[in-house]
């Protein structure tokens, strides 16, 4: 059989992950979460030495499945112990429900199974509730707020690239990157470094994106000058130092500091999760 000039991938099969917690994980997944178990694998471990166990497997939808390993006589090693802290959570496995009204349903559903939603929240283009399983690990349950479109992409890769580039750099000085770093290295394609008497003039540069709308009719009504959208940005420019707050903007936390990914220019003054200042830069 001739090999394929460009093979690809159609779709996760399944994600898998190890379990000391057998009868917990098949009723939290089966019997609160309602996926169908569908396969049980019993093996005896391979290389030598390795323990036996079970590889079993829930339908989690659309011809995907979540599987979890059950090692026989063993006990959780310490490293392999999910963190309870909210830092470095990052691993968990997210189903959509569709809409606004099966998400509702599915946190009233858990809370009458008596199974703690920890929160429900927007982060951009997918509204969710998380909570954690038998094991410690995070499950999310959301729906998409919207369809990507073509200046997500644009936008991811002008993220990522600024983000590489920062990186390398802090690697080659020492130093730590951050997300301060990260906001001044990115700029959208219509960034240059907007100056007046040759000072680079505060400058925040916002994709057209439905979720960052408040951003631009905030700063709007702020007084500050709003031109675009070019190339799929807003340019919004003060000719003194910008003072934007995120409540008074209505965001929330995740879309405060993504919608600042398209990039700043001038002197970064102060940068947190409630408020930004940019003063002009000689």
């Amino acid at each position: 059989m001739a090999a394929l000039a460009s093979p690809r991938l159609m779709g996760v099969h399944h994600t898998a992950r190890p379990t000391w917690k057998l009868k917990e994980t098949v009723e939290f997944y089966r019997d609160v979460l309602g996926l169908p178990l569908i396969h049980c694998l019993v093996a005896k471990g391979w290389p030598e030495g390795h323990p036996d166990f079970l590889h079993f497997f829930f339908d989690s939808g659309n011809g995907s499945t979540i599987a979890f390993f059950y090692y026989l006589g063993t006990d959780q090693p310490a490293d392999l112990v999910p963190q309870a802290t909210p830092m470095h959570t990052a691993t968990h496995t997210a189903w959509s429900c569709g809409s606004a009204e099966e998400l509702s349903a599915w946190q009233a559903h858990l809370q009458a199974k008596g199974w703690p939603v920890r929160y429900r929240i927007r982060h951009e283009v997918v509204e969710s509730i998380y909570m954690a399983d038998p094991n410690g690990y995070m499950v999310e349950i959301g729906f998409p707020t919207r369809d990507f479109v073509a200046l997500d992409g644009q936008d991811a890769s002008i993220s990522m690239q600024a983000a590489i580039d920062m990186d390398e750099q802090c690697k080659a000085q020492g130093k730590k990157a951050g997300l301060d770093l990260h906001h001044m290295a990115a700029q959208g394609p219509i960034g240059g470094g907007a100056s007046e008497g040759g000072c680079v003039m505060p400058t925040i540069y916002v994709a057209n994106l439905e979720e960052f709308l408040p951003v631009v009719e905030g700063c709007r009504k702020s007084g500050y000058a709003v031109q675009g959208p070019q190339a799929g940005y807003w340019s919004i420019q003060s000719d003194s130092t910008m003072q934007l707050v995120r409540k008074e903007l209505g965001l929330g936390p995740a879309l405060w500091y993504t919608c600042l990914a398209g990039g700043i220019e001038g002197h970064l003054l102060a940068f947190g999760r409630e408020s930004l200042t940019i003063a002009e830069q000689a």
